[in-house]
């Protein structure tokens, strides 16, 4: 089976946009997603952007970005999408009629469009693929091997589908009316849809924002941990795609060093949290306390 690292290489696939050495940083971020051998220089950028040392066993079935603006983040979405749609066969798994969709779930159709033009890009520019599509609209693409491309926001339902692939993209920034944590909200309606596909993909992509949520807690648990079945990879915009002007970032930096802290540099903003900060909850607490319930008296000793 052709790896998604071949397929970068080969100029008859994507190799013709990826051959630069500025996608180094995303092929190590592609040899740990599906566990691939890793070279010297990347197992040292897995390292620094995991936190990790010991380079994965077995592929992830969930993974977190934290990248920064411009890093690369939407066309590696429509890459993993269209390799695992393309070079995956799915059918043994699928009832009769049934298909297998790999989505991307945005916050709105404007950003949803980002990831969609990469996809078509690419479908209709390789030769072995574009004979593939059976059926092509503004928000999908199907194929022959019963696979499809479908882009949704966050709003819409997606429940019933089963996918092989779920990219959740600007997950920080998902806003669904009457929810009050949107980000948990979709991701709970789409593991579901995972479960019945061995190898199923879930992927969160985002520039960062409060020190809260789902990147924020994922974060928190799974990054530096050796042992998670989860990866978490942080990246600098600069770090994963050393194309862009230094001088754009440092004039940002300038007019506003916090947000340009989060945009850029991928670090969570700690100038938007709610009422009370994390540290602030944290110094208060008395985490040794046994758990008191409001019908329990506590003991007097």
């Amino acid at each position: 089976m052709i790896t998604i690292l071949d397929a970068m290489a080969d100029p008859r696939i994507f190799g013709k946009w990826f051959a630069s050495p500025s996608w180094n940083a995303w092929k190590a971020f592609l040899a740990a997603l599906f566990a691939l051998p890793m070279n010297d220089a990347q197992l040292a950028l897995y390292r620094h952007h995991t936190g990790r040392q010991s380079p994965p066993l077995v592929p992830f079935r969930e993974c977190w970005v934290c990248a920064g603006r411009r890093s690369g983040k939407s066309a590696v979405a429509a890459l993993i999408s269209v390799y695992m749609s393309i070079f995956r066969d799915w059918r043994p798994y699928l009832g009769p009629g049934e298909v297998c969709t790999a989505m991307v779930v945005s916050p709105d159709r404007k950003q949803s469009r980002i990831i969609r033009r990469f996809q078509a890009g690419f479908c209709r520019s390789i030769p072995a693929i574009a004979p593939l599509i059976v059926n092509e609209t503004k928000d999908s693409l199907e194929f022959d091997n019963r696979t499809a491309l479908e882009t949704q926001t966050a709003s819409d339902a997606v429940r019933g589908y089963v996918s092989h692939v779920i990219v959740n993209d600007e997950v920080c920034f998902l806003p669904v009316d009457g929810l009050s944590d949107p980000d948990k909200e979709v991701i709970s309606a789409e593991r579901p849809c995972l479960a019945s596909l061995p190898g199923s993909i879930l992927l969160s992509i985002s520039s960062p924002y409060g020190r809260r949520g789902c990147m924020y807690e994922a974060f928190e648990a799974h990054y530096g941990k050796d042992d998670s079945p989860v990866l978490f990879w942080k990246g600098t915009s600069l770090e994963m795609n050393p194309t862009l002007d230094p001088q754009i970032i440092a004039a940002a930096f300038e007019a506003d060093a916090v947000a340009a802290a989060a945009e850029w540099n991928a670090d969570f903003r700690s100038d938007c949290e709610r009422l009370f900060t994390l540290e602030t909850l944290d110094a208060i607490t008395d985490f040794d306390r046994p758990l008191i319930l409001p019908f329990q008296k506590e003991e007097v000793a």
